[in-house]
């Protein structure tokens, strides 16, 4: 069975952005679609990126997620050889940023971090993405420069309406596809003050 995981950081601490030439730069989020989101990644499983202050939205994927089978005298390509899916979405939701200014997100492709900054009701935020490859994570690190600074909740969209599951710090899907392929997601989020609640499938924080 392949099993994903993210790790999901809220901390609060004031951070500096270092300059680079490989940094590919927006100033507002991206549309619906993949043609605006910022792409992250290790080679087996990554992110479309939307950056909404308010709603953040990471369309995640894996390689070997399929609705496929063996069959090795079908030619590649024709009827019924199998599509590729997504896993589904991880939502950071936080209603109150809604209004906010100075907005900009990047992805370094040097570094191969996405982040998206704002400000919003004084406050600066910075929202810093990257998959890594030895550790096979995909990390979310929310910080800001004023504490108390997050209230909002952490959910896991199924792409193939399987379960999903929340309990202490974490939220898992353990599904199957209609041809037996096994596929389990988790996601855990670690925070520094504040607190974190479970609400049925879904994990409040503030």
């Amino acid at each position: 069975m392949n099993r994903l995981l993210f790790i999901v950081i809220i901390q609060v601490f004031v951070t500096c952005v270092r300059a680079s030439d490989n940094v590919f730069w927006y100033d507002k989020p991206a549309a619906d679609g993949m043609n605006e989101a910022v792409p992250i990644g290790n080679g087996r499983f990554g992110g479309l990126i939307y950056g909404h202050p308010e709603k953040e939205r990471i369309n995640v994927n894996e390689i070997t997620l399929w609705t496929g089978d063996d069959n090795p005298s079908q030619e590649y390509g024709g009827p019924g050889f199998g599509d590729y899916q997504t896993l589904g979405n991880l939502i950071v939701d936080l209603p109150q940023h809604k209004d906010n200014t100075h907005y900009k997100r990047t992805l370094d492709v040097g570094d191969a971090v996405a982040t998206v900054e704002y400000e919003s009701h004084g406050v600066q935020y910075k929202r810093e993405i990257f998959a890594n490859h030895p550790s096979e994570v995909m990390v979310v690190r929310l910080t800001a420069n004023q504490g108390k600074a997050y209230t909002g909740h952490i959910e896991l969209q199924d792409s193939h309406k399987q379960a999903v599951h929340a309990a202490d710090n974490s939220i898992s899907v353990d599904g199957k596809l209609e041809n037996g392929l096994r596929f389990a997601w988790k996601v855990s989020v670690h925070n520094t003050g504040g607190s974190l609640k479970v609400n049925g499938a879904v994990i409040e924080f503030n």
